[in-house]
């Protein structure tokens, strides 16, 4: 069944990789002809002439669509929209995250490294930042640059 699905997807992928081939040498043609106009009238001329067909291009370009209407893809969108449900990881976290229910846990936050600009709690559980910096004893482990505290 698998093989059968990946023989079906490659031979739709190798029609539109044929026809993205056609449409590529019918671009070159009309480049080539353009740049034989471009040599032959003046400049302005020749951009006077033209506009539409640029931004025709342009246009048809930003939605991946050719000047014909026909996608523009290799890869067919069955197969984009198909079986195939994302990596692995990400299905196997989404079928976790129902069952998994997260609690606070209890944090001590260290006094000896907190920047004097923050505040803890007397039971060392919370921190706010302050206004000021506050008087306190000088250590090496102490955040001076940054309002930083460790926590455990």
């Amino acid at each position: 069944d698998l093989r059968g699905e990946e023989e079906r997807i490659l031979k739709i992928m190798e029609k539109n990789l044929r026809g993205i081939h056609q449409e590529l040498v019918r671009v070159e043609r009309e480049l080539a002809k353009l740049q034989r106009q471009l040599e032959e009238q003046d400049t302005i001329l020749f951009l006077k002439t033209h506009d539409s067909l640029l931004l025709q291009e342009e246009v048809s370009k930003d939605k991946r669509i050719n000047a014909h209407g026909v996608a523009q893809s290799v890869v067919p969108a069955s197969v984009l929209l198909g079986i195939f449900k994302g990596p692995l990881q990400y299905t196997v976290w989404k079928e976790m995250i129902a069952n998994i229910c997260p609690v606070p846990a209890s944090l001590i936050l260290d006094p000896n490294t907190a920047n004097p600009q923050l505040f803890l709690s007397e039971d060392w559980t919370s921190v706010r930042l302050g206004d000021k910096r506050q008087t306190l004893p000088d250590t090496s482990q102490r955040f001076d640059s940054w309002a930083y505290v460790l926590g455990s």
